[in-house]
């Protein structure tokens, strides 16, 4: 099985990167096209990431995010 192909270079990402990203069409989202904004947390393997939202009023909340949602990297 092939490994996931990201949207951009994730090589850098490590715990605290900012990151934007979409969520997945499985969520279906009112919005699709938003990009929501997150802090990873931790890689959990080789392509799902935990991210702690940034989001006003997800604040303090975590959830997955697999690298090919990534649109991207904030540097700071």
């Amino acid at each position: 099985m092939q490994e996931p192909t990201p949207r951009i270079d994730t090589t850098h990402l490590k715990p605290g990167s900012l990151i934007g990203y979409h969520l997945p069409a499985s969520d279906l989202s009112k919005n699709p096209h938003k990009v929501w904004r997150g802090r990873v947390i931790q890689w959990q393997n080789g392509t799902l990431l935990v991210v702690e939202l940034l989001e006003p009023g997800y604040s303090g909340l975590s959830e997955f995010v697999d690298i090919r949602q990534i649109v991207g990297v904030e540097h700071k």
